[in-house]
């Protein structure tokens, strides 16, 4: 069995390299190849503006700042969507959401599952890997599985317990979740076996509470954790996963991994627990949004430092991450995309992602890329888009980039740079019908220094009708003076882009 013994933080960053993965499958491709490598890390909810080196009042990152020499940064780059659905989808895809139409829980169903990034990339004869926490991102990898030559078990990055249902379901875990549900709780008048549930839960409970106790020490907020599924897990796992599996690889490959941290629960290692408790820092009480969850100032902010202190867990290990694969020689053919699929809101009444609102902390994610043997900080403030990353990969692996894409090559890889005021968008579908007609939502464009948000069909529109906001975030980076009036010619333009792009992809469902 495995020593899952906590190891100490500076064990961890001593560590060079780790023993290779077992065996691929001998249907993997091998080309002989000279082109690079790509290794793509997700962490899931980061949001760009809680970094210090973007200007936070917090130093949350410590260590991947001073990574940040060997970097292209980018200062203003946008999820497609504010949550995990429209948000990893895109990211996947490089499309938006109102094209791919992965809108919620219930309407995940990829409408073009064959415009991936593994597939556009195998057929250059790359190697395909993915792994993941979340069971969203995971049911869109179910979804193009065939495009993906080596996909673990969801569960073998968690830490293991005698819970039958993900190994029962191991490629439907929303199956697993209900199941789970039913049998532990008889929800929805749903009726279970008369001891079956109270067995498996008794069992699992003992797992669990096993668990909490072993790490208790080293995570004094409790285990990091799937909730939904009762699945606890250590980043340091993951990680290690991470580096054998891309350490046996055959080149070249691209290789994705979307890590659940920095997402609730914000479970941080002990040496981060408290970090800013006392640090006197005050952030400014926003008006609340028209889709708020009615949370206090002082909910919101004792939430944002538990957020804030869980971010160094995660710049540790991806710190170790990076001097592992340094160590090994690995980074000098890989490109390392650090990246998230949206962000997380502490304000104007709202804690996590929640709303459809489009406002910075929720949409605005980090991007870092480490080119192979760069050693100069490249800073690109100009608007990107994660629909952006797909296209940028196909241009650096040298082959055509899709017809289907709605991103561009980033810069400074583009032979023609963006035009100063490329719109880039993001779009929350709420909950619209994925094949209808989208009518209600909430569109956000972003050109040059504005911000357009405009909001329409949520039922609590009902009576008084969409809703729009336009920031100048160049004079206003917190979102605090509503430009919008009905009779502004650049509002007016701004959503004549919305209105036209939406059209647009709903024209195979009218």
């Amino acid at each position: 069995m495995e020593d899952r013994t906590p190891l100490s933080r500076r064990k961890f960053l001593q560590l060079a390299s780790l023993t290779a993965f077992s065996a691929l499958s001998p249907r993997l491709p091998q080309p002989a190849s000279a082109r690079p490598n790509f290794l793509i890390v997700v962490f899931d909810a980061w949001s760009a503006p809680h970094l210090g080196m973007f200007g936070y009042p917090r130093q949350t990152m410590p260590l991947l700042e001073s990574l940040s020499d060997r970097a292209i940064v980018y200062h203003r780059h946008y999820a497609a969507g504010p949550w995990t659905i429209p948000g990893a989808a895109s990211l996947l895809t490089g499309t938006y959401p109102w094209t791919h139409r992965a809108f919620s829980a219930e309407q995940m169903q990829l409408a073009h599952p064959k415009h991936n990034l593994f597939r556009a990339l195998a057929q250059g004869g790359y190697t395909t890997n993915a792994a993941t926490h979340n069971i969203f991102a995971d049911e869109f990898l179910t979804q193009i599985h065939q495009d993906i030559h080596l996909r673990p078990a969801f569960t073998d990055l968690f830490l293991p317990t005698r819970l039958p249902f993900p190994k029962l379901f191991p490629r439907d875990l929303e199956a697993s979740a209900l199941a789970q549900i039913r049998a532990f709780w008889n929800n929805e008048n749903v009726n279970s076996a008369l001891f079956l549930g109270e067995l498996l839960k008794a069992r699992a409970q003992a797992d669990l509470s096993r668990i909490d106790a072993r790490y208790s020490a080293e995570f004094p907020g409790g285990v990091p954790a799937i909730p939904v599924l009762d699945l606890r897990f250590l980043l340091e796992d993951g990680i290690n996963h991470l580096l054998r599996t891309t350490a046996s690889l055959s080149a070249p490959y691209v290789s994705y991994y979307h890590f659940y941290p920095p997402h609730q629960p914000y479970n941080t290692r002990r040496e981060f627990a408290g970090l800013f408790r006392r640090d006197g820092i005050e952030f400014p009480e926003k008006p609340l949004s028209i889709s708020n969850e009615g949370h206090t100032q002082e909910e919101m902010d004792k939430a944002r430092r538990a957020y804030d202190e869980f971010l160094g867990y995660v710049d540790a290990e991806f710190y170790r991450l990076y001097r592992a694969m340094e160590s090994a020689g690995q980074l000098e053919d890989t490109w390392l995309v650090l990246t998230s699929d949206h962000g997380e809101l502490f304000e104007r009444g709202n804690i996590g992602h929640e709303t459809p609102m489009g406002y910075e902390d929720g949409v605005r994610v980090p991007l870092f890329i480490f080119p192979p043997g760069q050693h100069a900080r490249q800073d690109v403030t100009a608007p990107t888009s994660a629909v952006d990353l797909l296209p940028t990969l196909m241009h650096l692996a040298g082959q055509p980039l899709p017809d289907w894409s709605e991103g561009r090559v980033l810069p400074p890889f583009d032979p023609q740079p963006p035009p100063p005021d490329r719109p880039v968008f993001v779009f929350h579908p709420a909950n619209a019908r994925a094949r209808q007609p989208i009518r209600q939502g909430s569109a956000t464009i972003v050109q040059g220094s504005y911000k357009f948000v405009h909001t329409f069909g949520l039922p609590e529109q009902r009576a008084s009708g969409p809703h729009t906001e336009l920031f100048d975030l160049a004079t206003d980076p917190d979102e605090l003076v509503n430009l919008y009036s009905p009779g502004d010619p650049l509002a007016a333009a701004m959503l004549a882009a919305l209105t036209k792009r939406i059209q647009q992809a709903d024209t195979p469902y009218l």
